[in-house]
């Protein structure tokens, strides 16, 4: 039930469940990993064909770490030139293809 006076903004009234405020409901918890290999591609794949620029190149894909937070991705000069690119992008309108106006 909302109640108000002239001078204050509308109030919920406490005790209705139903006007719960959508900040207060609980937050949904997440599951744990999920994990489906019976038969996982590292059984059955091999570095053993590829050509050894192509072998270098594969490995250095798993030595690539993604930063998890803004302040992570700091640290990191690349990372950090990437974002201010994007921002620079954003900035001028020139997003190409990514909806901006140019």
């Amino acid at each position: 039930m909302l109640t108000s006076s002239p001078d204050l903004p509308p109030t919920v009234a406490p005790g209705n469940p139903s006007e719960t405020p959508a900040n207060d409901l609980p937050i949904a918890l997440q599951k744990g990993e999920r994990s489906c290999t019976a038969h996982p591609l590292v059984n059955s794949l091999s570095f053993q064909n590829l050509s050894p620029n192509y072998r270098a190149f594969s490995v250095s894909l798993s030595s690539v770490s993604i930063p998890n937070t803004y302040c992570e991705a700091l640290r990191h000069p690349a990372w950090k030139m990437a974002m201010d690119d994007e921002v620079f992008a954003l900035i001028s309108g020139d997003m190409g293809a990514c909806g901006g106006t140019s």
